[in-house]
């Protein structure tokens, strides 16, 4: 019986060494499949990272080339309104030297005709001084003068037809007798 007890004993020993090895064999592959599940859920987990990462640079660069495009229309904008501002102070200058020039003529016209009228007067008293008359007298004077040439010219011009319709009477009646 001892030895019963003894192989008994050796086999529960053996079997209990072949469960804890079967027991180490099931942890040890358990663990390597945990770690196994865990290398891929890491590498999910990594790639996932990667597809958020490169979309939202996606959309980081769709954004920044949105903006570049709106930065640049602004600068376009800018230049142009630069260039119009620039064309209008041009434009208001030239008209600012025009008016200038327009204004200092202006002044010299008016010196002109202030001159011209006082030369006017003078010349209008020397001729009233050197004839005697006033300006009005003058005026009647040079008008009846007109009206008188006026008559010497008509009376002239009736007296030449009148002369010639006697020759062309005489004519024709000659031509008849």
């Amino acid at each position: 019986m001892a030895a019963a007890a003894i192989g008994l004993a050796i086999g529960v020993a053996i079997q209990k060494s072949s469960a804890r090895s079967q027991a180490k064999t099931i942890i040890e592959e358990a663990q390597q499949e945990s770690e196994m599940i865990k290398q891929k859920k890491l590498l999910e987990a990594r790639e996932e990272e990667l597809q958020i990462k490169a979309e939202a640079e996606k959309q980081a660069n769709q954004r920044l080339t949105k903006i570049q495009a709106a930065e640049a229309r602004i600068k376009q904008r800018e230049l142009q309104l630069n260039q119009q501002q620039g064309d209008i102070a041009r434009r208001r200058n030239e008209n600012e030297a025009i008016k200038a020039n327009l204004d200092a003529q202006a002044q010299v016209l008016e010196s002109q005709k202030t001159e011209l009228d006082k030369l006017t007067r003078t010349a209008q008293e020397t001729l009233e001084h050197i004839s005697g008359l006033s300006a009005d007298e003058a005026k009647e004077k040079l008008i009846e003068s007109l009206r008188d040439e006026a008559k010497t010219a008509a009376a002239s011009y009736i007296n030449d037809i009148m002369d010639e319709a006697k020759l062309t009477a005489n004519k024709e009646a000659k031509r008849i007798v």
